[in-house]
């Protein structure tokens, strides 16, 4: 399972927009993404083997730290333990969801592989195979990326189009990745499987930037992507983010900072947690507040307003007085 997992990303963020969409598509990953190092400092085992399943040439013989159930479930409690930490508001929903989009790695991974995931260290192994089957196979990986983005699309995102494109081009890459050459080594296929992930990751991060810079943005995804296929020239720059947190606090009324309560509205005034700076709110509707910034400050500009979520902080966008 490779793009698959993504859908999971989409439909968590449809259940809990205060969660980044890259940070959920670093935790559908993690356990490959924990996976790659691991073989590439030899704790865990795999060979090339191709034709060893009718679309997957991975002979993963040998992954009880990353892909054992016992693993996933240690993974997964892990991530739920450090989003609840550091994460703005540290909401027990948000974590759990983090939590639960790791473990969907695992249970996605049983339908496709052949049986290679292990109970608990190295025995029992478990798979049901579908790889063997490719248009199965691929049938599925598409079902779930496009029904997860749906789900997303129906929590009232924006930007559908350039999320479809994505989608889309990662329909591509699983292709590739199915009906392409094999690896010429397991290391091989681990440092690729690393890059993907992190490129993907960051192409999201791009995708979710603020209404100002949607082209700016669309145009530094397809950059980032050439470039992680080897054809940027040194050099190349990518259009900076607004020099902004990603999330804003409430001042209460002894002028201490708290955090937003959902379902509170915009009545207060949000600061900078930064620096204290005050952004005053100017109107508000459907649970968002445009809020008045100094000119300049965080890339606004004169007759423009920052837009936030007013039950969890999040930034939104820049829109027009």
């Amino acid at each position: 399972m490779f793009i698959g997992h993504y859908g999971v990303s989409f439909a968590a963020k449809s259940g809990d927009r205060s969660i980044p969409l890259w940070v959920l598509f670093i935790a559908v990953q993690l356990l490959d993404v924990a996976w790659a190092p691991f073989v590439l400092l030899g704790i865990e085992k795999v060979r090339i083997v191709p034709g060893f399943t009718a679309t997957n040439p991975l002979d993963l013989y040998y992954m009880p730290y990353t892909h054992s159930l016992v693993a996933a479930l240690l993974w997964s409690a892990a991530a739920f333990a450090v989003y609840r930490l550091v994460a703005p508001g540290k909401r027990a929903w948000s974590a759990l969801l983090v939590g639960a989009a790791v473990f969907s790695h695992w249970v996605l991974d049983l339908v496709v592989h052949r049986p290679d995931l292990p109970l608990y260290d190295n025995t029992a192994k478990m798979g049901l195979g579908l790889w063997n089957f490719p248009a199965l196979a691929l049938g599925l990986e598409a079902v779930l990326l496009f029904g997860g983005m749906w789900l997303y699309f129906r929590s009232g995102a924006a930007r559908r189009t350039a999320f479809v494109v994505l989608g889309l081009i990662m329909l591509g890459v699983q292709v590739y990745v199915f009906f392409g050459p094999p690896p010429p080594s397991g290391k091989a296929a681990a440092v690729t499987a690393l890059v993907a992930y992190a490129v993907f990751a960051l192409v999201i991060r791009m995708l979710e930037r603020p209404p100002r810079l949607r082209q700016a943005s669309a145009v530094s995804a397809l950059l980032v992507m050439v470039c992680a296929a080897g054809g940027c020239a040194a050099g190349t720059g990518l259009h900076p983010a607004i020099d902004a947190p990603t999330h804003f606090q409430v001042r209460g009324p002894d002028g201490r900072a708290v955090e937003p309560t959902p379902g509170e509205g915009c009545r207060t005034p949000m600061i900078d947690p930064r620096d204290g700076a005050p952004l005053i709110l100017i109107r508000s509707a459907g649970g968002q507040g445009d809020y008045q910034v100094p000119v300049a400050r965080y890339g606004v500009r004169k007759g423009e307003l920052l837009r936030l979520d007013c039950a969890t902080g999040n930034v939104i966008g820049i829109v027009r007085r």
